[in-house]
């Protein structure tokens, strides 16, 4: 466990703060992460277990994450630290964490904070958001591809990485975690289905820098007025004053170089499990933002459902993996509950022949 009274400690050690106030720890999936209050304003201090390998992603990441936010996409600024760096590796007799591996150790960054309130906070999810957050994914997607650095480290971490969508893998060797057994058996039907029809197309397919992670988590609204909770209003894009919006997309983390649609379905994978009232509307609402700024190919289209049947698998064996390492974590623990009844629903949809999107 990293001990909250070293913040400040590192925080003082890397960066020209002033005053540090208090020190929040925020939930988080990897590493740590804490909402810093100090004199000269709020921050997201962010401590990312690494290797050597790693290290060249994550630089690659916050590096994109700034071209982003130069170029109006609405991500946490990088802060730059005393020494003028973006990204410091924090010294091991600072960390006061033993449970790195050997060649292992923490990655300091810095990110300015975006105000607002998570996408999930929200009872129920107005379907304009959906639209909303298809838009600004589909944004991100053509943003990113006019970044001119090396993307080689995150075309390496997407082979690598076990949420990587084609890495059916990691998911088969941790099948033995689901003791349901109708939702095993749909979850190793889809894999069967994703590896005869998805894989053998995905290197046709549109592709470049994906977020990785786009959930509800990660998307931050501000706003007070909810609108007409209504298919039909979000579909009319009529935007009230005041109207709740996204105003923040965060934790770039689990940016690679893989294909659009791939970011797509891991997206709509987050929104279906939100509290909305129409699981079906909520995903034509989505894609509906997202082909206004980039409309989707054949290919796309042709496997988005099995894309998204498969992303449902790989969350809920992935998080019921880590849930059984840690049933003490709430955040854990929500997404073991909700993944599984939605990819039956969606399943049995799917194999009667129908599509909902």
């Amino acid at each position: 466990m990293m001990d909250i009274t070293w913040v400040t400690t590192i925080l003082e050690r890397f960066y020209n703060l002033g005053r540090i106030g208090n020190s929040q720890k925020l939930d988080g999936y990897y590493g740590h992460n804490f909402l810093i209050q100090a004199a000269t304003g709020k921050f997201i201090l962010k401590l990312t277990p690494s290797d050597e390998r790693l290290q060249q992603s994550y630089e690659c990441q916050l590096s994109v994450m700034q071209f982003l936010h130069s170029n109006g996409i609405p991500c946490p600024v990088i802060m730059v630290a005393a020494n003028g760096q973006y990204i410091n590796r924090l010294p091991v007799t600072l960390s006061n964490v033993h449970s790195l591996l050997p060649n292992q150790f923490f990655l300091v960054a810095l990110l300015g904070y975006i105000p607002g309130r998570m996408l999930r906070s929200l009872h129920p999810v107005p379907y304009h958001l959906f639209h909303e957050a298809g838009r600004v994914l589909a944004k991100i997607h053509q943003v990113a591809g006019m970044y001119g650095g090396n993307t080689q480290p995150l075309k390496d971490l997407n082979i690598q990485s076990c949420w990587s969508l084609e890495n059916t893998e990691a998911i088969r060797s941790s099948l033995s975690v689901i003791e349901d057994e109708e939702l095993s058996s749909i979850i190793s039907c889809v894999m069967d289905k994703f590896e005869e029809l998805v894989v053998p197309v995905l290197p046709r397919l549109p592709r470049g820098i994906i977020h990785g992670d786009y959930n509800d988590d990660n998307i931050l609204v501000s706003g007070a007025k909810q609108p007409d909770q209504s298919p039909d209003a979000a579909r009319s894009l009529v935007a009230g004053k005041n109207l709740i919006s996204i105003n923040g997309i965060i934790d770039f983390c689990d940016m690679t170089y893989s294909c659009f649609v791939v970011d797509i379905a891991k997206a709509l994978s987050f929104m279906v499990i939100t509290d909305t009232p129409d699981i079906g509307e909520t995903i034509v609402c989505f894609m509906r933002g997202y082909s206004i700024e980039r409309p989707l190919t054949q290919g796309e289209d042709d496997v988005l459902p099995l894309c998204l049947l498969q992303s449902l698998g790989q969350n809920t064996v992935l998080a019921l993996k880590d849930y059984s390492f840690d049933p003490t974590n709430e955040y854990l623990l929500e997404s073991v509950e909700d993944y599984p009844v939605v990819l039956k629903r969606l399943y049995a949809i799917y194999k009667g022949g129908g599509r909902w999107m």
